[in-house]
């Protein structure tokens, strides 16, 4: 149930560290223990100070990343993930569908926002250079 909005190598061990993970997804170890903390992964902890992530955790990390790809907030992905621990595979497919609408809907209308402050600040600027000029 991986998402896949960015290729990643295939998984071939059972058992990951956390070194693994930060190169996987070229991130930081902070990052992780970030998502641990906020109950978006729990990996196992054999010893203090040690994470080994299973296979179903690093798919879960997975789906984390490319949620984050899309700019959603932490908060948005445990619910998703909620969801997608609870649900049949369709009713969570549909619900991702609908959060991903949601997000592209956002998205478009930051665009439209960004867009009318460029102009504002291009017709700002250009009356400043006209005035600078004579």
């Amino acid at each position: 149930m991986v998402s896949q909005f960015k290729p990643r190598p295939l998984l071939r061990s059972e058992n990951y560290t956390i070194s693994d993970l930060v190169e996987r997804y070229d991130t930081s170890l902070r990052t992780l223990r970030f998502y641990e903390q906020h109950g978006l992964v729990q990996p196992a902890r054999p010893k203090p100070n040690t994470r080994v992530y299973s296979r179903a955790d690093v798919e879960r990390l997975d789906f984390v990343f490319d949620c984050r790809l899309t700019g959603m907030s932490v908060r948005a992905i445990a619910s998703l993930l909620r969801l997608r621990d609870t649900l049949p595979g369709r009713d969570f497919d549909k619900a991702h569908a609908r959060e991903l609408r949601n997000r592209l809907s956002e998205l478009l209308q930051e665009r439209e926002q960004l867009e009318e402050q460029k102009q504002a600040l291009e017709r700002g600027l250009g009356l400043l250079e006209e005035r600078l000029a004579s």
